[in-house]
C-alpha cells in the first residue's frame, strides 16, 4: 500500500531529491528531511479535501505532527528502479548492448593505460558541484611524472556545455570545450579551478566531464562530475 510497497522512488516536492522505501529515515526526505507521507501528498486529497468515501474512513494516523491515513497513495511517485530494464531483450537488442558494452570497456582500458603508462592522475574534488548564484567551481588536481608528459591540453565535455558558459580560465575555444594548454611543474603537480556560469533554463542536473588531451590528440585521463543547480522555489 502506498509508495512503501513498491521500489518506487518518492520525489520530494520542496528540493525534488527522490527518496526510496528502506532508506534511512524514510519516508522523510533523505536531503531535506520533509516529511513524505502526509494528506497534502496523497492521491485522495484534492483542493484540500479527502476524497475517500466518509463512511467507512481509514483510521487517521500521524508522523511527526503531519496526517495520513491507512488508504495513503503518495502522489509523488516516480517509476520504479529498474522499471525500464525490467522486460527481457531480444537477440538483437542483447548483441547491440554487449557490443556497446565491450566497446565502453576496451575505451576505459586503453584511456586508464594511456594515463598510467605516463604516470598521469586526474581528480576532480567532488562528485558533485553545487550551483551557487548561478556559478558552478569545478576543482581538481592533476598529478604526473613532467619528464613523460609535455604539453597538454584541458578539455571539458559532456551535457553541461550545453546550458553553461566557461568563465574562468578564459577558454582558449569554448566552441570545443577547450580551456587551456597547460605543462606541469617541477614538483609534478598543479591545481585548478574552472568556473562555469549557468545559463537560463539549465537543469537542475548536468553531466560534466574533464578531459586531458596530448598533443597527438590523444586523450590521456578523463573524470566527471555533476553539477547540479538548487531547485527554484
Amino acid at each position: 500500500m502506498g509508495a512503501e510497497a513498491t521500489l518506487e522512488g518518492v520525489q520530494c516536492p520542496k528540493c525534488r531529491a527522490v527518496s526510496y522505501p528502506g532508506l534511512m529515515g524514510f519516508p522523510r526526505c533523505h536531503r531535506c528531511h520533509e516529511q513524505l507521507r502526509q494528506c497534502r501528498y496523497c492521491t485522495h486529497q484534492a483542493r484540500g479535501l479527502c476524497r475517500l468515501a466518509a463512511t467507512p474512513r481509514p483510521r487517521l494516523l500521524a508522523a511527526e505532527g503531519k496526517p495520513y491515513c491507512e488508504g495513503f497513495e503518495s502522489s509523488l511517485r516516480r517509476g520504479p528502479v529498474g522499471s525500464r530494464f525490467a522486460q527481457p531483450l531480444s537477440g538483437n537488442a542483447r548483441i547491440v548492448g554487449l557490443t556497446a558494452a565491450t566497446v565502453l570497456l576496451l575505451t576505459w582500458l586503453l584511456w586508464s593505460t594511456l594515463g598510467v603508462e605516463r604516470g598521469l592522475r586526474l581528480e576532480l574534488d567532488e562528485p558533485r558541484v553545487w550551483v551557487q548564484d548561478g556559478r558552478a567551481r569545478v576543482g581538481m588536481t592533476i598529478a604526473g611524472d613532467p619528464a613523460l608528459l609535455g604539453t597538454m591540453e584541458l578539455r571539458l565535455a559532456g551535457p553541461a556545455l550545453q546550458h553553461y558558459t566557461i568563465e574562468d580560465p578564459l577558454p582558449l575555444a569554448e566552441s570545443i570545450g577547450l580551456v587551456a594548454r597547460l605543462r606541469l611543474d617541477a614538483q609534478g603537480t598543479q591545481r585548478l579551478q574552472v568556473t562555469l556560469v549557468q545559463r537560463p533554463g539549465a537543469p537542475g542536473a548536468c553531466p560534466l566531464t574533464v578531459n586531458l588531451v596530448g598533443t597527438q590528440a590523444e586523450l590521456l585521463a578523463t573524470a566527471q562530475t555533476m553539477l547540479r543547480a538548487p531547485a527554484r522555489p
